[in-house]
């Protein structure tokens, strides 16, 4: 990292090295993690999401994991969304809310069995806020921080590579717009398990972020 000119402090990602391998040349601290924001320029990385595809180190989106008997109804004390509609290996856009009401954080929710949750997470430290809930609400949960590490891949082309990459029909592979749940997708991929829910598309200032162009996938 020492090359980069990286605080150590600071976390990589698994996609480190290959972010840079890539092209990436911009990093922003989030979540104690090194976030790839710039690659290309802003321009060419705008019209690869909206014409082909994009693929986005997303591993600083730290995932939370909520499991045990009372791990619904502790989900549902965190966030006014009703996820007991959510079944499992659906995914959805939540907030997570103060007692007051005021929005802390707005994780990709991701429902993998009746009794257990993983949070992908924005720039604030949930885990934290989640175990001092816990600490006081009587829940029989289990809150931990998985080996988990987010990666999106957006734009037009983005079913097709994931056929290619995992193999499958492109119907697997659902892009949506907005919010609504989306379905997922477990495989493997070099011995590596992989769980992919669909993506909803980005808004356009997300090309900024992007990974890899459609000319390296």
């Amino acid at each position: 990292m020492k090359a980069h000119g990286l605080n150590p402090r600071i976390k990589k990602s698994p996609f480190f090295e290959k972010a840079v391998e890539y092209g990436a040349t911009e990093f922003h601290p989030y979540n104690g993690m090194w976030m790839p924001v710039g690659y290309d320029s802003p321009v060419n990385e705008y019209w690869n999401v909206l014409e082909r595809a994009s693929l986005w180190d997303v591993g600083v989106q730290k995932c939370v994991e909520i499991a045990g008997p009372d791990a619904e109804a502790f989900m549902q004390l965190l966030t006014p969304r009703d996820i007991t509609t959510i079944e499992p290996g659906r995914c959805a856009y939540v907030f997570l809310t103060n007692q007051d009401g005021g929005v802390l954080n707005d994780p990709v929710m991701l429902r993998i069995a009746d009794d257990r949750f993983w949070l992908s997470t924005a720039d604030s430290d949930m885990y934290l806020w989640a175990k001092g809930v816990s600490a006081f609400s009587g829940h029989e949960v289990e809150i931990t921080t998985p080996h988990v590490y987010p990666m999106q891949l957006q734009g037009p082309r983005s079913a097709e590579i994931m056929v290619d990459v995992f193999g499958g029909r492109s119907s697997t592979f659902v892009t949506t717009r907005g919010c609504a749940a989306r379905s997922t997708a477990s495989m493997s991929s070099s011995r590596v398990p992989v769980t992919a829910p669909s993506s909803a598309t980005r808004c356009i200032s997300s090309a900024k972020r992007a990974v890899a162009n459609s000319g390296r996938s």
